[in-house]
């Protein structure tokens, strides 16, 4: 008997809360508000600035609008393509029922409370990015459920739908880095 409850001691619970996943998306948001509150016209403008020099900019169809999606497709999908999922689908339905709906909140909240003006002018909702949010909730859901080796990919769709926000004139640097430690808290 005792070696089977050495055994059971020994198993660590995977979904037990642990402070130190706070870090990652503190860090995000703290140095967004951060360069959002002190430095804007220095680090955010000289990183438009920048990414503006890049060829093109601004297109009529912006596939991000759409690509942000893709890690919701790959948390509820990929298991029916023979992944192994660490919850059943009502789960991982429930799951990012809640995750997605407190991420809105957060966002929207913090939005209306900061009402910053977009690099391209058009309204006063810029702070934080929602669609980087929303994107970065999907990858973290999709690590959470397969691991890293699947939540690298749907890491880089994040990160490719924030630098677009940026490229495309949506947003700011400290809009993107915000949204993504919401997305990922």
């Amino acid at each position: 008997m005792f070696p089977l409850r050495a055994q059971t001691q020994s198993v660590r619970d995977s979904s037990a809360f642990r402070t130190r996943q706070l870090i990652a998306p503190a860090a995000l948001f703290g140095s967004g508000t951060l360069i959002h509150c002190c430095a804007h016209e220095s680090w955010d403008f000289d990183i438009r600035d920048w990414s503006q020099t890049l060829a093109g900019g601004s297109s009529p169809v912006c596939f991000e609008d759409w690509l942000q999606y893709v890690p919701v497709a790959i948390d509820l999908g990929l298991d029916f393509l023979g992944a192994d999922a660490e919850h059943g689908f009502l789960d991982r339905l429930m799951a990012g029922a809640l995750a997605y709906t407190s991420e809105t909140a957060v966002v929207w909240s913090v939005k209306s409370m900061a009402k910053t003006l977009r690099p391209n002018g058009c309204n006063d909702q810029s702070f934080p990015s929602g669609h980087t949010a929303f994107v970065f909730t999907g990858a973290e859901l999709v690590r959470l459920e397969y691991g890293w080796g699947w939540g690298a990919g749907a890491y880089t769709v994040a990160v490719t739908v924030a630098f677009m926000r940026m490229y495309r004139d949506w947003h700011w640097f400290s809009d993107v880095l915000a949204g993504a430690g919401v997305g990922i808290l």
